[in-house]
């Protein structure tokens, strides 16, 4: 009932009985207080369901692979379409929408609910968002962490699951973006991905905030843009100087030994 969208609230004991094959007899002797701690008992149920079905999906595609078979432009683009396809075929995470709103009327809903997302963090996003950044040499820029990740990606996968499933054409990308693999989760996720994220001891600095104030003031950057376009200038100069003077030491070396043969 809960994956053809009815709402817990309007399940009528009739029409549970009756598509269950039990006597409303059978039904009170389970639940004596009656047809609210049904619901109460239904929706915890349906949210754990949803968690092992959802979870089982997402274990079966994970994908975290080696950077010299796949680079990670084309793991995000492939992980995210598949997650996308699960959510949008997965009539757990119908049911589990059909829930959200029913957690003033039961508190175990809305407890329920959120020991989901910290299940679904702590045992596979943040274990397999951690081995990705780490088999790609990449860490978080601030003020960043594991659990934003984490929540991000979670938000942006379920939040267009849900504007598919009443416009589905909202989603549709140019149809050479399309055509190179892309979906509209994958390219946002991957764009913001761009932002959150820099190479191990790069040298980079900046916080995520500052990368996007470079990038969207390039064309007309304001006082701190250019300071800190300043200083990462500064620091290649410095870096191009030291290279150079190296390789003017080598050069030197390799004069001074042929001289001796």
């Amino acid at each position: 009932m809960l994956s053809s969208g009815t709402a817990l609230s309007s399940i009528k004991l009739l029409d549970l009985t009756k598509a269950a094959a039990v006597s409303n007899g059978s039904f009170y002797h389970a639940w004596p207080e009656g047809l609210g701690a049904y619901q109460r008992d239904l929706a915890i149920h349906a949210v754990d369901l949803a968690q092992v079905e959802y979870l089982k999906f997402i274990e079966e595609s994970v994908i975290v692979a080696d950077p010299g078979e796949i680079a990670l432009r084309d793991l995000v683009m492939t992980q995210c379409k598949q997650d996308a396809e699960g959510i949008d075929h997965d009539p757990s995470f119908i049911a589990q929408v059909s829930l959200w709103g029913e957690h003033k009327q039961h508190p175990g809903v809305l407890e329920a609910l959120r020991n989901q997302y910290n299940r679904f963090a702590e045992k596979l996003y943040l274990p397999m968002y951690g081995r990705a950044l780490e088999v790609y040499g990449l860490e978080l820029r601030e003020p960043f962490n594991m659990g934003t990740l984490a929540t991000m990606m979670t938000a942006l996968a379920e939040g267009l699951a849900l504007r598919r499933a009443v416009d589905p054409e909202v989603a549709s990308l140019p149809k050479e973006v399309e055509a190179e693999g892309w979906d509209l989760y994958g390219i946002l996720a991957y764009c913001l991905l761009s932002v959150m994220l820099r190479p191990v001891n790069n040298g980079d600095t900046r916080t995520a905030v500052q990368l996007a104030d470079d990038l969207l003031l390039e064309g007309v950057p304001d006082a701190a843009a250019k300071a800190r376009a300043a200083e990462a200038a500064a620091f290649r100069d410095d870096l191009d100087a030291a290279i150079a003077a190296i390789e003017t030491q080598l050069e030197q070396l390799r004069s001074l030994r042929s001289r001796r043969h």
